[in-house]
């Protein structure tokens, strides 16, 4: 089945569009067409954590959904109506002329995604000047993110041989009252990996905070 909707992962993604790029007019009427069909697709493949909005709007992650739909034909995220709706992004004609022209038809469930034809319309409306933004948001919310780290450490001093000691292998901080670790290795590894790529913000919404 042919895949559509599908957004830039990561500053390095260079398969997707990002939804900012999509950008563009359409009759009230056929958006609110095109809307509600996607919202009327059979579930085709569940996942385990909700989508957020790549523009940073703020709506709850849940009304975003978890869930691949489809039509037998096209397959889309379950919240691709909301940039639809709510971001005036567009889709392929192609698509929009499958929706005013036919009706749904039972999806076949062993069809996989088919994302070549997303990956070549989403390619012709690359923006440069955008993903060149991105790249340099992304670069600052590293700085950010490094800075904040540092300061974080800093908060923790040495333990005096009365106070219980950080538990972390080689680390002579004194441990956060009631805790095991000090403050900065209160914070995993894997935490701290996150925060500096900018996993534990919307992607796009980098660029609303420039």
């Amino acid at each position: 089945m042919l895949a559509i909707g599908y957004w830039i992962e990561s500053v390095s993604d260079r398969r997707f569009p990002a939804p900012q790029e999509c950008v563009g007019m359409l009759p009230d009427s056929t958006r609110e067409l095109l809307a509600a069909y996607l919202d009327s697709g059979q579930v085709y493949e569940k996942y385990r954590g909700y989508s957020s909005c790549r523009f940073g709007c703020g709506i709850d992650h849940s009304l975003m959904g978890a869930n691949d739909l489809t039509d037998g034909k096209w397959v889309w995220p379950e919240g691709l109506s909301h940039y639809i709706r709510v971001h005036s992004v567009l889709l392929p004609q192609e698509f929009i002329s499958w929706v005013t022209d036919r009706s749904p038809i039972p999806p076949a469930s062993s069809e996989k995604h088919d994302f070549e034809f997303w990956i070549s319309w989403g390619f012709a409306r690359k923006d440069h000047k955008l993903r060149n933004r991105l790249r340099t948001a992304a670069h600052r919310h590293r700085l950010r993110s490094l800075n904040e780290l540092r300061d974080l450490k800093r908060t923790c001093t040495p333990a005096t041989p009365m106070e219980a000691k950080c538990h972390w292998s080689g680390c002579k901080s004194r441990a956060a009252a009631g805790k095991a670790f000090c403050e900065y290795h209160l914070v995993s590894p894997q935490a701290k990996r996150e925060h500096l790529r900018g996993a534990d913000v919307p992607l796009l919404s980098l660029l609303n905070n420039q």
